[in-house]
Formats: structure tokens, C-alpha cells, sequence
């Protein structure tokens, strides 16, 4: 997965999480996002508080996608990806996000929404419950991805859970 695309993904994860947590829509029961969560965090991830966060979000949410979508091989979704990509996601935020940009992104719904908005495409499908979005080679096209911002944006706007997922092949 190229750069831009991988970055993407990262805000893209973000994004979706911190709208998915129980003070924003609710999806599932975690605050990581939260204000409240520094207090908690930072005595234990002094260093690393952004990455406990990620972390946190991610297996709150892959839990909640797990349930919805199911485990198995070569079944993927936003918050559960292929190994390599996982690793190139923590190395990015380990070392190449910046702060300021997950702030800005993470200061409010208007703004994890616009992000949302921004890198959707029309896409006219408002389904609940689990949406096949194509085989794990369409994981590699930003096509893809701002699918799975649309199908995000319209289900938070509608209050319906949705959960976009990749499997099998083209």
C-alpha cells in the first residue's frame, strides 16, 4: 500500500473510531478519544499516549466488526487488516503522524465527519449490518477507501450501524 493511501487509512481509522466511541454515536463502549483519557493513560504511556489511544479504539472497534462481519481468513476490515499493512500503520503513527493533524481531526464530530465527507465518493448504498466491498486486492485503490468513508458517513447521518468489509478474491 503506497504512502498516501496508507495515511488515508490512518485518518480514515480515526476518524471512524472516535465517531464510534459511546460519548459521540455509540458503537462501541470505549472513551479513548475522550478528554478523560489522559488522566488515565499518561501515568502508564507517558511516551506514547497516541498510540495507546490508537490501539485502544482499534480493539474496541475490531470487536465490535468482528461480531457484526465474523473471523476469518482473508476477511478484512477497517479496524482488522492484513499483518503488513497493521505493521506500516503502527509505524506510522509511532513515528510519522503528527500531532496537530489527529488533533484537528479529532476535535469534534463536525470535524471526523468532514474528514469523512472530504474523502468519500458518491456512493449510493445505505445498508445496515455487513457490506462486501470487494476482494482483498481492492484494499490497494483509494476507490475503495472513500467507499468505506461514504458508507461510514451516510450510517453515522442515518444512526444505523454499517460495517464495510473486504474478502476473497477479484
Amino acid at each position: 500500500m503506497n504512502k498516501k493511501l496508507l495515511m488515508t487509512v490512518a485518518k480514515l481509522r480515526l476518524s471512524v473510531g472516535f465517531l464510534g466511541e459511546s460519548r459521540q454515536r455509540d458503537w462501541w463502549t470505549s472513551n479513548f478519544f475522550s478528554a478523560n483519557s489522559d488522566a488515565f493513560l499518561s501515568p502508564v504511556f507517558a511516551k506514547t499516549p497516541l498510540l495507546a489511544k490508537y490501539y485502544g479504539v482499534k480493539a474496541a472497534a475490531a470487536r465490535v466488526h468482528d461480531d457484526h462481519i465474523g473471523i476469518g481468513k482473508g476477511v478484512y476490515h477497517l479496524f482488522r487488516l492484513p499483518e503488513m499493512i497493521e505493521i506500516d500503520l503502527h509505524e506510522l503513527f509511532a513515528k510519522e503522524i503528527e500531532i496537530e493533524t489527529v488533533e484537528r481531526l479529532l476535535s469534534s464530530s463536525e470535524a471526523a465527519e468532514a474528514f469523512l465527507f472530504d474523502n468519500s465518493n458518491e456512493f449510493d448504498i445505505l445498508d445496515t449490518g455487513p457490506v462486501w466491498m470487494g476482494g482483498s486486492a481492492a484494499m490497494n485503490r483509494q476507490a475503495s477507501w472513500q467507499k468505506f468513508a461514504s458508507l461510514y458517513l451516510k450510517s453515522f447521518s442515518a444512526e444505523t450501524n454499517i460495517f464495510p468489509y473486504f474478502s476473497g478474491k477479484e
